[in-house]
């Protein structure tokens, strides 16, 4: 292991070891190394998929999120490319249609019990799917856009939370996920669902 600077160029060499008793300084330099990387050898989906794992591991260190979020977004650049947020977004989908399944067919016997047991679970289970599918949706777009963009604010929210259509919000987010911004991602909602 190298320690001290390097000879040329007086900065840290390369595989000197950061050390740091501030994880907050640990992390913008670690985001600050990845950035810089010479292209050639880190290509920009290698970068966002770096900056993605140091954001997690940040999360362990730093307990402010928004602070988190503040020091990696900005380098999230092809970030809806990257293996793992694909797999964070397949997780988030599954749990979320699972949860909303359990939801629905809660909601659903509920229903049976008071217009008969055996028209009610039958339908009840129907309209609960629709409905746990609508709620996955729902739950995973704003998990997207908080992992994406952080903070998303409550009128955002509100607005998101006023559809009903699970066709929108598949196409949402979809646009989530590639979205430059959270204010590109917002024209794309539709106006008919209000402020």
């Amino acid at each position: 292991m190298i320690d001290g600077p390097d000879p040329d160029s007086g900065r840290p060499h390369p595989d000197t070891p950061m050390r740091s008793d501030d994880p907050v300084s640990l992390v913008i330099e670690s985001r600050k190394k990845i950035l810089e990387a010479d292209p050639r050898e880190v290509p920009l989906r290698k970068k966002a998929e770096l900056c993605a794992a140091l954001g997690a591991l940040a999360g362990l260190v730093v307990s402010d999120k928004e602070l988190v979020y503040k020091m990696i977004s900005e380098s999230w650049i092809g970030l809806e490319e990257s293996v793992v947020v694909q797999d964070w977004i397949q997780k988030g989908m599954k749990k979320g249609i699972e949860k909303g399944v359990k939801k629905g067919i809660k909601k659903g016997i509920e229903q049976g019990i008071e217009h008969g047991i055996e028209q009610g679970i039958e339908e009840g289970i129907r309209k609960g799917r629709r409905a746990g599918l609508v709620e996955a949706r729902r739950s995973d777009l704003l998990a997207v856009l908080r992992s994406r963009f952080g903070r998303i604010g409550r009128k955002l929210e509100v607005r998101i939370q006023r559809i009903k259509d699970e066709r929108v919000l598949r196409r949402l987010l979809e646009k989530a996920a590639v979205a430059r911004s959270l204010e590109q991602f917002s024209r794309s909602l539709p106006r008919d669902i209000g402020d």
